[in-house]
């Protein structure tokens, strides 16, 4: 006579187990996914924004528009402190390309530099920077993750200073 085991409450046993483990892989899965689009959406907002940045004229960083007076805001700024039409206008399509993201509309911050290379080629630096935030439960005990991007081009020979 054969005998048969009863296992109808190990398979509970093993499923209540198992189903927080599986949950959390699922769930850092997410997290990673919405890390990386994060990620994406800043890395094309610094290079759309540094695109905007090299074509403006040199004019449109001084005082009145007029290419003889002085620099409206300093050569390296945050977008909370520019002044001027062009960095203005560099921020607000660095803004643009964040898709309205109160996160990172709000929470990254955007720092602009005008500078010259070792063969005094004028060129923009832009760079944001984000301190991105676990939602998923367990792996916001991480703390968060910072992120960088960055960009850097050569101005076009039309906004060159004179």
């Amino acid at each position: 006579m054969k005998r048969t085991r009863k296992t109808s409450g190990q398979t509970l046993v093993e499923f209540s187990l198992l189903l927080p483990l599986f949950l959390l892989i699922v769930m850092a899965l997410f997290e990673l996914g919405r890390f990386v689009f994060y990620y994406a959406v800043l890395n094309n907002a610094v290079r759309e924004g540094t695109r905007t940045a090299v074509v403006q004229s040199d004019c449109d960083l001084r005082t009145g528009n007029n290419c003889g007076n002085a620099y409206v805001d300093p050569l390296t700024l945050t977008c909370a402190t520019a002044n001027s039409t062009a960095n203005q206008t560099t921020c607000a399509a660095i803004d643009e390309k964040l898709f309205s993201l109160p996160e990172l509309v709000g929470g990254a911050t955007v720092t602009i530099n005008h500078t010259v290379n070792a063969t005094d080629d004028p060129i923009v630096y832009i760079e944001i920077v984000y301190q991105f935030q676990p939602v998923v439960p367990g792996l916001n005990l991480i703390g968060n993750i910072p992120m960088r991007v960055e960009s850097r081009m050569l101005k076009t020979p039309i906004a060159k200073p004179l």
